[in-house]
């Protein structure tokens, strides 16, 4: 199954959003400016659709974590991620 789907993410929205975060960046500081940065891979900060991005990402690992222990209590918040394993 493809992850959008497993994540509620329409595709489109996804796609973009990944392509957005492609484009270059610069840093400036006090009137001194950085050559172009592009990025090659993360979750731009303020994303619309970063936790559709975030679950997407983790979904994978924390499945096969499940498989290896089904016990395995998985809590995923934007800024914490905590996992119980019994």
């Amino acid at each position: 199954m493809i992850l959008t789907q497993r994540t509620v993410c329409p595709i489109h929205a996804l796609i973009l959003s990944l392509r957005a975060y492609q484009w270059p960046r610069q840093i400036k500081y006090e009137g001194l400016v950085s050559p172009p940065i592009t990025p090659t891979r993360g979750i731009a900060a303020g994303s619309a659709l970063a936790s559709f991005e975030l679950c997407a990402l983790l979904l994978p690992a924390a499945e096969a974590l499940y498989d290896a222990s089904p016990t395995t209590i998985i809590c995923l918040h934007m800024y914490d991620l905590g996992l119980t394993v019994r």
